[in-house]
């Protein structure tokens, strides 16, 4: 039995255009019309207000493919919307039962989870294999552990040092978060925070983050111990939230740490798509002298008409183009975002460091903070602040 997963594609603005009861109205007729068109027996059901699985049995992939090609040529017939004429489109995700899994949910998954690949490809069909099989378990996994991990307080923030480039001084930390699991082993950051980002995880993992680091400054403090920022990576869903600034202003009043030892960091795509929550984060933080910066600059969409418009404090040169730096296009690209970040008046930090060439030429270049692995590796939080000593106290200004 093949099991067949119908997205259809931006539904949503034929509910802001002609209404709801227009787009029930056709959400009703899309069944029928499935149903109609594979012409034989077959389950019908709706898991998602836009989404459709019909399950049905065919003697071959190719048959298989016909039957997707009818669903979507049968969706893609114009609707009646009052005077106008609508039509839609759609993608379909394919999986076999049971060839790709033993259970009828897994299947489900399956066919779900190749919609991504069917947007891309020339017909918006795809069909679950074997190499989604594995990403997929893997993803699974993830997941899984994931809540364990933070449960458990398996997931452990790192610092790292941001330094001047010309003195080597350490001037302030990035807090890296770093999950090794009894179970599934190492697991990059990369990985995690998309899965994250995808339970609806991000928010939690954030302030775990920064209730961590908020608490190892205030034990600092205590111990009269030289305090330098700390750089935290909110991630983009959170930074789109209306309270994401209470609750660092909770943290801050409740563990008594002054805000201007706090820098944020988030990536340009953020900023790119600009909102009213964005905009009243970036305005309320900044006026109780948090530091934004943009992470991985370079990698994105950015313009100079947006950089222009930002209200953050200072970009972060992409590893990749530090990496590049030795070559003449390299420098090139990297004197162009230095250039651009003078005029807007923000300071520019250089990422992924590796090599004394690579720093003698960002100096040269006219960049004056920089991290990477030539000055410091990431450790364990408590383990770096334990080592520093005694002295005054050194803030944001």
């Amino acid at each position: 039995m093949l099991f067949f997963y119908v997205d259809l594609n931006h539904f949503g603005l034929i509910n802001n255009r002609y209404g709801f009861d227009i787009g029930d109205q056709i959400l009703l007729e899309i069944p029928h019309r499935l149903k109609s068109c594979v012409n034989r027996k077959t389950l019908l059901c709706r898991p998602n207000a836009d989404e459709f699985i019909v399950a049905t049995s065919v003697s071959d992939a190719i048959e298989a493919n016909d039957i997707a090609l009818n669903l979507l040529d049968c969706i893609s017939k114009p609707y009646s919307a009052g005077r106008d004429d609508v039509r839609l489109s759609g993608r379909v995700g394919v999986a076999i039962y049971p060839d790709d899994a033993h259970k009828i949910d897994m299947v489900i998954r399956q066919a779900e989870s190749v919609l991504a690949k069917a947007k891309s490809s020339s017909n918006n069909i795809a069909f679950y294999d074997s190499e989604f099989n594995s990403t997929l378990q893997r993803q699974l996994d993830v997941e899984q552990r994931l809540r364990v991990a933070l449960e458990n307080e398996l997931l452990k923030v790192h610092l790292q040092a941001k330094v001047d480039l010309i003195t080597t001084e350490t001037i302030g930390y990035e807090a890296l978060l770093r999950w090794n699991d009894p179970v599934l082993g190492p697991v990059s950051p990369v990985e995690f925070i998309r899965v994250a980002e995808e339970m609806s995880l991000a928010k939690e993992i954030d302030r775990y983050v920064l209730k961590t680091v908020f608490m190892s400054i205030r034990r600092s403090l205590d111990n009269h111990k030289s305090v330098l920022p700390i750089a935290v990576n909110i991630t983009s869903s959170h930074f789109n939230d209306v309270s994401l600034t209470d609750y660092i202003l909770a943290l801050s009043d409740e563990l008594q740490v002054p805000l201007n030892y706090l820098d944020l960091e988030v990536t340009e795509g953020v900023l790119l798509e600009m909102n009213q929550n964005v905009e009243n984060n970036l305005r309320s933080l900044r006026a109780e002298q948090v530091k934004v910066s943009i992470d991985d600059f370079g990698t994105g969409y950015s313009s100079l008409s947006y950089i222009r418009k930002l209200t953050v404090d200072a970009l972060k040169i992409d590893k990749s183009f530090v990496d590049d730096v030795g070559g003449e296009v390299g420098q090139h690209l990297v004197s162009a975002v230095i250039a651009i970040s003078n005029a807007v008046h923000l300071d520019v930090i250089a990422e992924g460091i590796e090599t004394e060439e690579q720093r003698q030429i960002l100096i040269k270049l006219g960049c004056r903070i920089g991290q990477g692995y030539l000055f410091a590796k990431p450790h364990y939080i408590c383990d770096v602040l334990s080592l520093v000593k005694e002295g005054e106290i050194k803030r944001n200004k």
